[in-house]
């Protein structure tokens, strides 16, 4: 069998950073070793590129701009 290109990683999006426990997510997501936090999604411009910029990541204000990137795998809402 081949090798596979695609890394053991999880890339994830979060779409929202309203929910009081987001940091929290973000946090475990960035600690995790299989698991990376590419891009944060949210409606309030001011919130996500916060957020985003705390995290180190890429902002995006329409979170339908994160569902249709072929580098995400899984997303917490």
């Amino acid at each position: 069998m081949p090798e596979s290109n695609q890394s053991d990683v999880v890339r994830c999006a979060i779409l929202s950073f309203a929910h009081g426990h987001a940091v929290g997510y973000a946090g475990v997501l960035v600690a995790l070793p299989d698991a990376e936090l590419v891009v944060i999604a949210d409606d309030n411009e001011e919130r996500g590129r916060d957020a985003a910029a705390e995290f180190g990541v890429e902002f995006v204000a329409d979170y339908r701009h994160a569902l249709t990137r072929d580098d995400i795998d899984a997303v917490v809402i």
